[in-house]
């Protein structure tokens, strides 16, 4: 940096981990900076990485070779001052708007945008269903009906930008069916959130990110559809702490759970294959938060399986006695070794059925009366997934050593809906 800020043109080289880091430094601090990453994970050979320099021997050459003025500085403060804008009339208004919802029972406990009539009309003209179109009702604890007019208004609370409106009401058309049993899922004790995943399209179509830091915070898209899905819940049943939500805890995967399969690095057919005919849709399944998977040094097929399986399985959770659905995270990093070992999803799939288990003798007189299909009967290690079809892996993420895995409520089951 110091040499680009005196005008001696200079490259950096980086990998897909780093890259991210490495742009947003040079962003910052020196402006004018390039990178050129080379596309290598750990388990590349010292030929492939010294294949994909030469690849790029011209790029850094002509980089090098180029006539470069002096960098500008960057500035070094996000809110200099007389930058801010006049919005004190629009922040007064919210508050007042903030206090008006707590007081009628509306919200999260998260700031909340007014939802204004052409707002609304602005995100039912993104889907063909009429505003008065019924989804779900009565609901269980408040006999209150869900229309499409309700999530839309949600959605505009939330935050969603119109775009997105179409991913909102797919994932809660989903959530609406049978086998989701969301009048329990909506107010059971356990500390699990409505994960939602968009799959078979692009997702910036919709606002969404399937990329690196997919499940946290910098993306709009994911935090507001996720956020618009469980504030409609939450107003459908009138799911508070400590009156109609039977949570014990809580979660922040109750606030928002939301990302997109990843368009690139996914070496095996979109999970709306699997799920669906093919057709871009919305899969959603209740789920607790991901618990992390750290696996930087046995990178092999046998190996990276044996992490996921054993990160699905923990004494006194709930598919250790309710055995269902697995919600399986795999960076493309992860996806790329198995399937240049020649396993496919189902291969993986079928890998961490067979060894996520745990001993009978661990779990018998403990947690709830178990649920599990007749066949375990005579089984000792008991399986926490009923079939491999119970092993639902999404690629998405960045590149990197960790992937993750997500536990199910249990009594539900994952539902998809197309778009």
């Amino acid at each position: 940096m110091a040499l680009e800020r005196r005008g001696i043109p200079t490259v950096v080289l980086g990998t897909p981990l780093g890259s991210g880091l490495g742009r947003a430094m040079l962003r910052a601090r020196a402006p004018g900076l390039d990178m050129i990453v080379l596309n290598t994970v750990r388990s590349d050979s010292t030929e492939r990485v010294l294949a994909l320099i030469a690849h790029e021997i011209s790029n850094i050459r002509a980089m090098l070779t180029q006539d470069r003025a002096t960098a500008p500085t960057a500035r070094t403060s996000l809110f200099p001052p007389g930058s801010i804008r006049g919005w004190a009339g629009a922040a007064t208004d919210m508050a007042a708007f903030q206090n008006w919802a707590e007081q009628a029972g509306i919200g999260d406990g998260l700031p909340l945008i007014p939802p204004t009539e052409a707002a609304v009309t602005a995100h039912i003209a993104t889907v063909t269903m009429d505003a008065d179109s019924l989804l779900y009702g009565p609901a269980l604890t408040s006999g209150r009906m869900l229309r499409v007019r309700d999530v839309a208004a949600n959605a505009v609370m939330a935050g969603c930008e119109p775009r997105a409106f179409p991913v909102v009401l797919a994932a809660l058309q989903a959530m609406a069916q049978p086998d989701y049993r969301l009048s329990q899922a909506a107010i059971t004790t356990h500390p699990s959130g409505n994960a939602v995943i968009l799959a078979g399209v692009d997702p910036a179509i919709y606002g969404l990110s399937g990329g690196a830091g997919c499940l946290g915070p910098g993306y709009r898209g994911n935090a507001c559809v996720g956020r618009a899905v469980s504030l409609t819940v939450l107003h459908l049943f009138g799911a508070r702490p400590g009156e109609a939500d039977l949570t014990i805890f809580g979660s922040p995967a109750e606030f928002t759970y939301c990302m997109a399969e990843a368009q690139t690095g996914n070496p095996w057919p979109s999970l709306a294959a699997e799920l669906g005919d093919g057709r871009p849709g919305v899969f959603v399944m209740k789920a607790e938060a991901p618990r992390n998977i750290l696996e930087n040094l046995a990178l092999t097929p046998e190996a990276l399986c044996v992490a996921i399986a054993d990160a699905s399985v923990s004494l006194c959770s709930n598919n250790s006695f309710v055995p269902g659905d697995l919600l399986v995270f795999l960076n493309p990093e992860h996806a790329a070794l198995f399937a240049s070992a020649g396993w496919t999803r189902q291969d993986l799939a079928l890998g961490i059925h067979n060894r996520a288990r745990i001993s009978r003798r661990r779990v018998t007189g403990r947690g709830v009366g178990p649920i599990r299909p007749r066949y375990m009967d005579a089984l000792e290690r008991l399986p926490v997934t009923r079939s491999p079809a119970d092993v639902h892996i999404v690629i998405a993420g960045g590149a990197g050593p960790q992937s993750m895995v997500a536990l199910p409520w249990g009594y539900s089951r994952g539902q998809w809906h197309a778009l």
